[in-house]
Formats: structure tokens, sequence, C-alpha cells
């Protein structure tokens, strides 16, 4: 059954021409015998290929072996030159590679590999590669999030102006009180936070081993309307780098990305509820690099040893609402809360750039994912107010849902084959249906606000936090987080 499945999958005209190559064997044949599902629908794809260039490039199998079928020869009439004969070379070092392992048909230029081998060279060629562009992405737009929301927690606290209403009678370094009234603390603050994350994936069925790193720069302003809403704006700028693990998978290179975000946020606070809410537009664009090698052991078929490159962008919106209920008592408070992340995310077709002109470079077709989260989270802090200053020692978990964790399809085909529309259709990885999220850190207040005239505003009050986020729960991946900022009353 699941031969048949794979072989439905391909076209009228594909199966035309599979049935009249009664000399080739059926790269579906090894259905089942190789290791993963990203060799098999690599083989489908080749064989698909293969099979469009046969019927209408003019492709003989035997090129080359009869000099009048020789692609390099003046005159010669086939529209399978250049670039499309070199594409057809190599599908067919491929499928004569096949013939070779089921005794079956043409070997004349196999590789000479065995199964495991020939599985090697599929997984080279397919372009799984490109499922980091969405996992890049998605965390992109949840580092947004999450610094946004570590704001506006910031003012949930009494930070109105910067200055901590959670720490009562402390009255900064020159006077005023943080439980004076609120229209004496200056209404305009500004903030300034930088992260950095690092982390790794296993490798699956699908999708590549990596290594991650990047940092982050988020900030912003906002503005006390009245003792119950702040409404502001964030804006956020990112650098991360991703390097294929080649130790771990069969794979080699790697993608940078740059990415800005702008996020404008109120903040409704009546009494010890509180309900905020984002909007965001979000844009990234990557640069990536992928290798494809594999040996042949013919010595009359040369070794695959080439790159291609490509460059794309992902542009994102997202949407976060967020409620709970702030709870104090003396020193200590307590906060439960709930929240929902959506995001929509798209990925723009490109085309890969072959740099040795070998002809494995790929289209690969637009990516749309959506992700729904829900976060149930409680956070626990406690403050201490010595003469020289606030501090809040603060710990948080969070279980997080995410109701859309189906894997998603990335379409490709090779540019030269002129008259495909897809050839590859690589599965990504089934996302975890849910995780949880372990922060510590420590919010202090470096400078009170102070008012310098009579009857005017308390402003300049300087606030730092450091904070350290793990991500546990994701199976084959681990994700660590550290962010550290500034917070300032004009």
């Amino acid at each position: 059954m699941h031969k048949l499945i794979k072989f439905a999958a391909l076209n009228a005209a594909s199966l035309t021409a599979i049935w009249s190559q009664s000399v080739l064997a059926d790269l579906t044949d090894l259905f089942g015998s190789f290791e993963t599902e990203l060799e098999e629908q690599s083989a489908l794809a080749t064989w698909t290929t293969y099979n469009r260039l046969v019927e209408q490039e003019g492709c003989r199998d035997d090129m080359l072996l009869d000099p009048s079928l020789d692609p390099r020869q003046e005159g010669f009439e086939s529209a399978c030159t250049g670039q499309i004969y070199t594409l057809f070379s190599h599908v067919r070092e491929i499928i004569h590679t096949a013939n070779e392992i089921t005794g079956e048909g043409s070997t004349v230029f196999s590789l000479g590999s065995n199964l495991e081998g020939l599985g090697f060279a599929l997984r080279w060629a397919a372009a799984e590669e490109y499922a980091a562009q969405g996992t890049v992405s998605s965390e992109f737009v949840n580092g947004q999030i999450s610094g946004l929301a570590a704001r506006m927690t910031a003012l949930r606290l009494g930070a109105r102006g910067f200055n901590f209403a959670a720490a009562p009678g402390w009255q900064g370094h020159s006077g005023g009180a943080a439980s004076a009234d609120i229209n004496q603390y200056s209404r305009w603050g500004g903030f300034i936070n930088y992260s950095y994350g690092f982390g790794d994936r296993s490798p699956t069925d699908t999708e590549d081993a990596f290594d991650f790193d990047g940092s982050k720069i988020h900030a912003g302003f906002d503005y006390i309307i009245n003792e119950h809403w702040i409404a502001g704006l964030a804006a956020g700028y990112a650098n991360q780098t991703v390097d294929f693990d080649a130790s771990q998978s069969i794979v080699e290179g790697g993608m940078d990305s740059k990415g800005f975000s702008f996020m404008p946020f109120v903040l409704y606070q009546p009494n010890n509820f509180f309900f905020s809410f984002s909007a965001g537009y979000q844009n990234m664009d990557f640069d990536t690099t992928r290798s494809i090698r594999y040996t042949s052991f013919n010595p009359d078929v040369p070794s695959t040893d080439t790159e291609t490159v490509s460059t794309t962008s992902a542009s994102m919106t997202s949407l976060f609402f967020e409620s709970g209920y702030s709870w104090q008592k003396n020193q200590w408070g307590l906060e439960p809360y709930f929240n929902i992340r959506s995001t929509d995310i798209s990925v723009d077709s490109f085309v890969e750039d072959d740099i040795n002109d070998s002809a494995f470079d790929l289209v690969v077709r637009e990516q749309d994912i959506s992700s729904m989260e829900f976060t149930l989270g409680l956070k626990a802090q406690y403050t201490i107010t010595p003469r020289q200053g606030v501090y809040m020692p603060w710990l948080s978990l969070e279980l997080v849902s995410q109701s859309e964790d189906a894997p998603r399809l990335i379409d490709s085909y090779y540019s030269n084959d002129r008259s495909a529309q897809t050839a590859f259709q690589i599965p990504t990885s089934e996302l975890d249906s849910s995780y949880s999220v372990i922060s510590f850190g420590l919010n202090t207040v470096i400078r009170g606000g102070r008012q310098t005239e009579a009857d005017g505003p308390i402003r300049g009050g300087l606030q730092g936090f450091a904070n350290y986020k793990i991500i546990t729960g994701l199976e084959g991946m681990s994700i660590n987080i550290f962010s550290m900022g500034l917070r300032y009353a004009f």
C-alpha cells in the first residue's frame, strides 16, 4: 500500500514514460528499502524528472554511447543540450545505480554504489535544508513577542515612569516616592533589550541536524494614558546563523538571516487584573549555501561536488493577547496568566544558483506556515528594598500547547526541468504539540525617578534586568536565551 500511494503521486505524463522504459529499473521499486522517507521522496522526484526529460526534452538513456546522440557534437538537434543535458546526466546516474542494485537495465553510468550510497546521493540532492527557514522565522517572531511581553510585565508591576510601585516606600536617589500619584510621573518611557540565543537540532527522517546562534535587539517606547491604559510601539532587529551539522546528517552548508519587527501594543489594567494586546509585522532575509557531494566508484563517472547559493525573504504577521491576575502580599508577588500567540509566515519562492553550473540548482516554491500557541504561566517574584535600590528576583514556568503541529511540504524542482511545476515534495517534521519554558531573572532599579522642579514630573528613573530562558520538551531540539536590558523614563 505504501508503494502504491507513492507511485500514484507521479503525473500521467511520467507514467507514460515509465511504461515505455521497460529496460530501466523503477526507483519506486526500492520504496521500503531506503533508510528514510526523505530518500524515498528524493527517489520519486528523481524518477519523475528523468521521465519528464526523456519525454519532453528528447533526452535518451544511451546518449554518449551512440556518436550520433552526443549532445556536444555540432549540429545536434535535440533540445537535450547544455544545462538540460547536464541535469539529465545526473538523474541518469541515479537511475543506472538503481539498475545495478535491482539487476535490471543499463548500468553504464552507475555510481557503483550500494543501496546505502544511493540513499546518500538522494539525500544530498534534496532541499530539506530549507525547513530551517520556517524554524528561524518562528523563533524570531516568538522572540520579539517575548521581549514585548517582558516590557508589559514591567509596566504591570508598577514601572510607571520606570519606578516600581511594587517597592512601597522606596524613595530613590533623589526623591519621588514610588507610591506617589501617577500624574506626578513622566508619562513617556523608553526601553532597549538585548538577547543572545543558541541551541541545536538533532536529525530526523526528514530534517537535518543543525546548530544555531544569534543576537536580537528589541527597543521601543510607551505612553501612560491614564492609571489603567498604556500604549506603545516596539521595534526589533535580529541576526542569526544556522550551521548544518555534517557530523550528524548528510548535509553541509549554512544559512544567515537578518530580520526586523514592528509591534504596536496596548495594556489595560483595572485593579489587579490585566489585559494586553499587540499586532506585529516582521520581515526576514535569508542567505543560504547548500552543498551537494557524493562519491562515484565508477571511473567513467565523476564524483559530484558542488554548492548552490540562494537568497529569499519571509514576511510575517503576528497577534498576541495576554490576560492574568497580579497578586501582591508584602514583598511577595504571584502572577498567573494565559496568552495566545498567532503567527502567519510566508517564505517567498526563489531560485538557487549552482556555483559550478552543475545543474543541481532548484526552484523552491513559496512556503506558508501558520502557528497558534496557547500558554498557561505562573510567575513568582520577591521584592528586596535595601537603601541602595530595589531588587526583584523572579521565576516563571510556562506550559505551551500548539494547535497547528502538522508537517508541511517544501515543494521544489530542478530549474533546468523547464516543464516542471513540482518534483520534490519534502515533508518537514511534525511539530511538538506541547513544550515548556522555564525562565528566571532579576529586575532592579538602578536609579530612582527625580523631581527637578516643584510640582514637576518625576523622570529619569533607570531600570535594568537580566534573565535566562530554557525551552524544554521539544523533541531533538534545545533552545537557550539570555536577555538583558535597560528602561528609562523621559
